[in-house]
């Protein structure tokens, strides 16, 4: 695989240089992390705390805490989409389909988690 491969720039070449995994955002848009979820996600460590503070602004300047109150079918707490995540999850082995978001969103919130512990106890 090349290490520089970009899908924009050389699709042709993306495609024949890596092993692929895409998630159709159809299924993918319903994995959110919402307001409700920073306080756990604060509770989760080091790690949950600087992925919380990150979303929060990330949330602002792209726009998402907006979404909500413009479109119907997502909530209004919003604050992003769990994209590469679920793509991440996906190529290891989580189910695509019927694709559970709740289920996925408590097995990032855990694993968000386990990660943040883990480093503790190697530091």
């Amino acid at each position: 695989m090349h290490l520089d491969t970009d899908f924009a720039g050389d699709p042709d070449d993306a495609w024949q240089s890596a092993d692929v995994t895409l998630v159709p955002p159809t299924l993918s848009i319903h994995a959110q992390l919402r307001i409700a979820d920073l306080p756990r996600l604060r509770r989760a460590g080091v790690l949950g705390d600087l992925l919380a503070a990150q979303s929060e602004v990330y949330a602002a300047d792209t726009g998402k805490t907006n979404l909500g109150r413009t479109y119907a079918a997502l909530p209004d707490d919003l604050v992003n989409f769990h994209w590469d995540p679920v793509t991440a999850a996906v190529a290891v082995g989580w189910p695509l389909g019927p694709f559970d978001a709740g289920a996925f969103s408590e097995a990032w919130l855990a694993s968000v988690k386990a990660a943040s512990h883990s480093a503790r106890r190697r530091s």
